[in-house]
Parts: C-alpha cells; sequence; structure tokens
C-alpha cells in the first residue's frame, strides 16, 4: 500500500489506498486478572495512517465492541473478568478509508485466586 503522484499538465493527482491490517501484540509478560495493556505496529508506512480503531469481543466470545479509536500504538483495557478469553481485532484508516481488520489476537485474564506476580 502507497502512494503514487502523477503529474499530468500541471494537475497533480494523489492515488492511494487503505493502510494494511496493523500486528497487535501484547505488552505484558503476563495477563493480568482485570487489566491488560495491548501494542501494536502499522504494516503500511505512517503517512498513510491516520488512526486505530481496536475491538474487542465480551470475552465469551460474542460480538466485536469498538473499545478504542486513537492515533497511539497502544491501549490499556480495564474491567476485565478474571479466566476469560478476550478476542482483540485492529484496523487503521487514512484519508482513502478503513483498511482491513487484523486477525484475531487472542489473551486469557488470569482465573481469580492470589495476588498475580507484578
Amino acid at each position: 500500500n502507497g502512494f503514487v503522484y502523477a503529474v499530468d499538465t500541471g494537475v497533480v493527482v494523489i492515488y492511494g489506498s487503505t493502510p494494511s491490517p496493523p500486528v497487535l501484540y501484547h505488552i505484558n509478560s503476563t495477563a493480568r486478572r482485570t487489566s491488560l495493556e495491548l501494542s501494536w505496529r502499522p504494516t503500511s508506512p505512517m503517512a498513510a495512517t491516520r488512526s486505530f480503531s481496536l475491538l474487542m469481543d465480551d470475552g465469551q466470545g460474542g460480538s466485536m465492541q469498538n473499545v478504542a479509536n486513537t492515533v497511539d500504538f497502544k491501549s490499556n483495557q480495564t474491567d476485565l473478568i478474571t479466566g476469560l478469553q478476550y478476542a482483540f481485532q485492529i484496523f487503521a484508516s487514512n484519508e482513502f478509508g478503513t483498511g482491513p481488520l487484523s486477525p484475531p489476537y487472542v489473551v486469557n485474564t488470569l482465573p481469580p485466586g492470589p495476588p498475580a506476580n507484578p
């Protein structure tokens, strides 16, 4: 995905495309019980990406809901339920539209019990 600039008789025409899906990864070494920090890296040049939208399911395989719209490369998710498996997906947007969703990234929160190691 990139930009091609064409100049024809003094008129500049800009051709472009939507960004590729970013790659999600988990910053923390282990998922916490009720919160976690996700990060991502774009796969399109940053000039081609304007913002990111992070989607998350309900931890029980339900429909994905938008939980973050940002220009940053990370998001903290809180108020998660212990012992559940959460799926996340992300997409990037630019002036040409919205790119495709990333593959699902699945994180398990720790089960209930004694405090987790920091």
